[in-house]
């Protein structure tokens, strides 16, 4: 029987969690593909933007990722090298309103606070 090696890289930076999904027929074709979207990730300024998993299977479809671990259900998945690397470099990208929105929905800062980090901070830029 044959086995499989998905690759399996995840980025949590935006507002969806993406994972890039590639299938090997060996370990090694495996580490070929993790060194090959690290060098794209690298080039496009963003070499920390995601964590690894190689993940064995009987078969070479994500479903057989997914039953193995339900874990990955929550995911949005991609097959494309080129399309993830664009999505991770632009989710971390961030503009005042990503940092707003952060800063109330997760630090429970409130709306003044907001206010005066992002004021203060634009008026050190421009002055």
């Amino acid at each position: 029987m044959m086995s499989y090696t998905h690759l399996i890289a995840l980025n949590g930076t935006g507002r969806e969690q993406l994972v890039l999904h590639l299938v090997a027929t060996t370990d090694a074709q495996a580490a070929e593909y993790r060194d090959d979207v690290l060098s794209r990730l690298q080039n496009a300024g963003v070499p920390d933007a995601v964590s690894w998993q190689f993940v064995p299977t009987d078969e070479d479809t994500l479903t057989s990722v997914v039953q193995l671990d339900p874990y990955f259900e929550q995911f949005t998945f991609i097959d494309d090298i080129d399309e993830f690397v664009k999505l991770v470099s632009d989710a971390r990208s961030l503009t005042a309103l990503d940092v707003a929105h952060h800063l109330v929905a997760d630090l429970d800062v409130d709306d003044e606070q907001v206010q005066h980090v992002l004021y203060y901070n634009i008026c050190d830029i421009f002055s």
